[in-house]
């Protein structure tokens, strides 16, 4: 299932998505992006950011709404804890806090694959790129009834969508892409079930861990290394 997942992300195009699909994708792109403007001035953002002082200054990055400038590896930690803090991600009804994952990391892509592959990207690209990682998400959760046991996305199927998601942007082929998952998937693990039972800050600092650990999965992968692919 893994490798047919990362096909269809490679062969969707933006004219194989329904309109009605384009206008909703647009509206959590939206609203993700304001949930972040709120979340990057609460106090764990502001606390996410002092422990990032050593890393910051330098970099292809922006940190969006803090005015400050880091690498894409980094600044994807920031913006995954802004998308993360306010609480208000949107919900899908079978596929959970889906743009909670996606958006932050399809956002700091855009400077990471500027500064390292000299492109940019237009809207239908961005918002295809979402679509497609929305979709991975959307499926997984359909097979383990997640949302029927009043279950959000765990960590390490957000973080597979955010691969996904940038592999496409990216327009890696399937291939690419199921390692890119695969890196990403082998960095993480079950243990965000923890971070909620015990109330900590944990589960909206690992949102942007696991966006970076997306992005580096892409890299890898774009140059030809190797993860597990059966991680279905």
């Amino acid at each position: 299932p893994s490798y047919a997942l990362a096909t269809m992300c490679e062969k969707t195009a933006f004219e194989d998505i329904p309109a009605q699909d384009v206008e909703r994708a647009k509206k959590a792109l939206l609203d993700t992006i304001a949930v972040m403007m709120e979340g990057a001035g609460t106090e764990l953002v502001k606390k996410a950011t002092q422990a990032e002082e050593p890393f910051l200054g330098e970099g292809e990055s922006d940190v969006f709404f803090l005015g400050r400038k880091t690498t894409a590896i980094e600044a994807a930690v920031l913006h995954g804890c802004m998308a993360a803090e306010p609480k208000k991600g949107d919900v899908h009804v079978t596929g959970g806090t889906v743009s909670e994952f996606i958006v932050p990391t399809l956002l700091t892509a855009l400077s990471l694959y500027k500064d390292k592959f000299g492109r940019t990207f237009s809207g239908k690209e961005f918002l295809t790129a979402y679509v497609v990682g929305a979709e991975w998400n959307v499926r997984h959760h359909s097979c383990l009834h997640y949302m029927e046991h009043n279950l959000g996305t765990p960590g390490n199927l957000g973080c597979i969508a955010d691969a996904a998601a940038a592999s496409r942007l990216l327009g890696m082929d399937a291939l690419k892409t199921v390692n890119a998952c695969g890196f990403t998937f082998c960095s993480n693990t079950w243990g965000e079930g923890e971070s909620l039972v015990e109330k900590t800050d944990a589960r909206q600092i690992n949102r942007g861990i696991y966006g970076s650990d997306a992005l580096m999965g892409v890299l890898l992968a774009y140059d030809g290394l190797t993860s597990p692919t059966a991680f279905y």
